[in-house]
């Protein structure tokens, strides 16, 4: 027990670094969704929002918009400029001739940030938006 209590200190000193490394890296996997969706036409909705990285990397980023019967989605990647929050706009497309309107729908967003060597895991957001013109 006495060893345990001598090494505490440099168990600590070892740990702290890494548990401050993760929460930094969970920081920058921040995504949010804008309440608001602009319907561009019967089609296409522009789902918008932010996502945390850092210069040199880059965002790989996949919109689901639901909205009754009808589904569409959109992909867009880009680098980021290591502002920190790098705002989206994302286009969500309707399958199969079906059709968008204003109102109430749902957006799900998933998203991976790469630099170079790795990626993160991917990460998710969900919420009902407003459409609207």
């Amino acid at each position: 027990m006495n060893k345990l209590i001598r090494f505490a200190p440099i168990m600590l000193a070892v740990a702290a670094p890494l548990l401050a490394w993760s929460v930094a890296e969970a920081q920058s996997a921040g995504l949010t969704i804008d309440p608001d969706a602009q319907l561009i036409n019967s089609n296409q909705v522009l789902v918008s929002g932010t996502v945390a990285c850092q210069s040199g990397e880059t965002v790989f980023i996949n919109v689901t918009l639901s909205q009754g019967g009808t589904t569409g989605s959109g992909f867009r990647s880009f680098p980021c400029t290591g502002f920190g929050q790098e705002g989206y706009d994302i286009a969500a497309t309707s399958f199969g001739g079906d059709t968008f309107h204003k109102g109430k729908a749902h957006a799900v967003v998933n998203a991976q940030v790469c630099s170079f060597f790795t990626c993160t895991s991917p990460f998710f957001a969900a919420r009902d938006v407003h459409v609207e013109e």
